[in-house]
């Protein structure tokens, strides 16, 4: 008698759930949004009109997207939004005709995700316009002392441990924003923001710090 008034709950339970999905489709998928940015923050459409031929072509799309089992679900894009997505874990990958490919792991959890792609310029031959970042210490921290330049709208991040007169260099760095971190231990010596998106830029000088007054 038990087991047979359980079944009937069980059963009861489930009627209600899909009853309520069929009412309220969120309540098992969300959406999708992309913010297509270049390495500076700049906006990328999905399409432009070309002049040439007076026909809108693609600057990117959604070339995969697979959920944990492998699944291709890229087809439920509508150029930068996808709707009714089930909650999970995927893998996509965008590509593009100007910029280099584009690749990362997206959780939908709640209704509404936006997922921000930063995209970095191919350039010439698949190889990004880049230039070396120096900078230097006025007042050479203590040894062991290390940077960090980590791209803001991209992936891309590069060390350098600081040199016992105060330089460091981070060689062959793509045109992009990015953020200067340098510490010693848990002493942070700067930390500034490096706009490089016009060409070479100048040598950062990290100056001496202020002098403590005694108590």
């Amino acid at each position: 008698m038990r087991l047979t008034c359980l079944a009937m709950l069980l059963s009861a339970a489930a009627l209600t759930l899909e009853d309520a999905v069929a009412a309220d489709p969120s309540r098992t998928g969300g959406i999708l949004e992309l913010r297509v940015v270049d390495s500076c923050g700049g906006p990328i459409r999905v399409s432009w009109v070309d002049p040439s031929r007076g026909e809108p072509a693609r600057v990117w799309w959604v070339d995969s997207f697979r959920d944990e089992k492998g699944r291709e679900m890229k087809g439920v894009f509508r150029g930068d939004t996808a709707r009714e997505i089930p909650y999970g874990t995927y893998r996509m990958r965008v590509l593009s005709v100007a910029f280099l490919p584009y690749e990362s792991s997206i959780a939908i959890r709640q209704k509404v995700t936006t997922h921000l792609i930063g995209l970095t310029f191919a350039g010439i031959e698949n190889s990004p316009p880049s230039f070396d970042i120096r900078g230097r210490f006025a007042a050479p921290p203590a040894p062991g002392a290390w940077c960090k330049l980590s791209g803001i709208y991209t992936g891309n991040a590069y060390f350098d441990t600081v040199k016992p007169d105060g330089r460091f260099l981070f060689p062959f760095v793509p045109v992009a924003s990015y953020v200067l971190l340098c510490q010693h231990n848990s002493d942070v010596l700067t930390l500034r923001r490096v706009e490089m998106c016009h060409g070479e830029i100048e040598e950062i000088v990290v100056p001496a710090p202020e002098a403590k007054l005694p108590r």
